[in-house]
């Protein structure tokens, strides 16, 4: 069975591999300046699910993940949802 509960559905690859994500949350926090250090920080929530070309769950795939991928996915969704 395909899950339908995402807020959003989008193509990318893992590890060389077409795949769609599904994203069930999202949320960014803008820079801010902390008042109890020196710097802005930023932070981003992002909860995914990884399916197949076809839309159905690939938790093998998932596993397959490296940080890299992560970043990636995190980056693709953040891009998806500030345009």
């Amino acid at each position: 069975m395909k899950p339908n509960n995402f807020i959003a559905i989008l193509d990318t690859k893992v590890q060389g591999i077409p795949c769609k994500i599904g994203v069930e949350y999202y949320s960014h926090t803008p820079a801010y300046m902390n008042g109890t250090s020196n710097g802005f920080y930023s932070h981003t929530e992002v909860d995914f699910t990884v399916l197949d070309s076809k839309g159905y769950v690939a938790n093998w795939l998932a596993s397959k993940m490296t940080e890299d991928d992560n970043a990636h996915v995190e980056e693709l969704v953040t891009k998806y949802f500030n345009n």
